[in-house]
């Protein structure tokens, strides 16, 4: 076993461990705080010019998104739809100010969705992605370009292989 590709996957999971239990706190916390409090969320969309539905479904995609994400269930999913949430709040609440004091916070949580999209739920998760093509035991997701792939796409840091 080459000691250093399975730090090096052990580090990448843990860090995407990190990233989804951040991102899903942040979102749940303000999931619930919306839901908590309906009728001051559905006033501020309308506010907005926006219909009470949309207030609700915000609310419900933050909230089971980031309990989603915390999880590490489905991660592509919820992420995704929170990628929408983000764009529609710079959109419809963050046009025209400055990015310093004005978007930055919700630019560093749209990237950072985008990243934990693009990154899926790593090892430490209720659901994994596909496991190596050679034995299906150790989680690590081989795909092109993964530096613990071999080219015929089996892990090269499975114990087991």
């Amino acid at each position: 076993m080459n000691t250093t590709r399975f730090s090096s996957a052990w580090k990448a999971d843990l860090g995407i461990l990190i990233l989804r239990v951040g991102l899903g706190v942040t979102f749940l916390v303000h999931g619930i705080a919306k839901l908590s409090g309906m009728e001051g969320t559905i006033g501020f969309f309308g506010s907005l010019g926006l219909h009470s539905s949309l207030a609700w479904a915000v609310a419900l995609i933050e909230t089971i998104g980031g309990a989603m994400l915390i999880l590490g269930v489905w991660t592509m999913v919820p992420a995704l739809l929170l990628v929408a949430v983000m764009i529609g709040a710079i959109i419809t609440t963050k046009i025209g100010k400055p990015f310093m004091g004005g978007y930055e916070l919700d630019f560093v949580l749209l990237m950072s969705l985008l990243a934990a999209a693009t990154l899926g739920s790593g090892k430490y998760a209720l659901t994994k992605g596909s496991s190596c093509d050679s034995c299906g035991a150790c989680g690590c997701n081989c795909h092109e370009g993964d530096k613990r792939c071999g080219v015929d796409g089996k892990c090269e840091g499975c114990t087991c292989a």
